[in-house]
């Protein structure tokens, strides 16, 4: 996905909440312009969260493989679908890239409201946490 593409569905998107992040746990930064929705491929949800002017911005999904409730998902083995590349592009303007991460995410109010946490390890050998809380309520 790429910043223009992230841009545009940040700007219609109807979801409240925010995502934290932090790289190798240092200052958090939080991206409260966000989007939460299904991704094409079906159960599937995307997690994206921005700056105002986009100088940084996180791109997360989880697998689909559940009703309702909780889920939970290794990086990249658990997923199937092509939209599920995780990216975190820091303020400096670095791209980190996840090769292997987990995430868990709590699904509630008929799959409107997400809230989850996780990891990713990048090629660059950084380490990338995140948690979240979004919904379309």
């Amino acid at each position: 996905m790429d910043v223009q593409e992230i841009q545009k569905k940040i700007q219609t998107s109807k979801t409240t909440g925010s995502i934290t992040v932090n790289l190798d746990r240092g200052k958090p930064v939080k991206f409260t312009n966000v989007l939460y929705e299904r991704l094409p491929s079906g159960n599937s949800h995307t997690f994206i969260g921005q700056t105002d002017k986009v100088e940084s911005y996180i791109v997360l999904s989880e697998p689909g493989n559940h009703k309702s409730g909780s889920s939970e998902a290794k990086y990249t083995k658990d997923f199937t679908t092509p939209y599920s590349i995780w990216d975190f592009k820091d303020s400096g303007g670095n791209l980190h890239r996840a090769l292997v991460g987990e995430i868990s995410v709590q699904f509630s109010d008929n799959m409107q409201k997400a809230s989850g946490k996780g990891s990713f390890s990048s090629a660059d050998g950084q380490t990338v946490h995140f948690s979240f809380e979004v919904s379309n309520t």
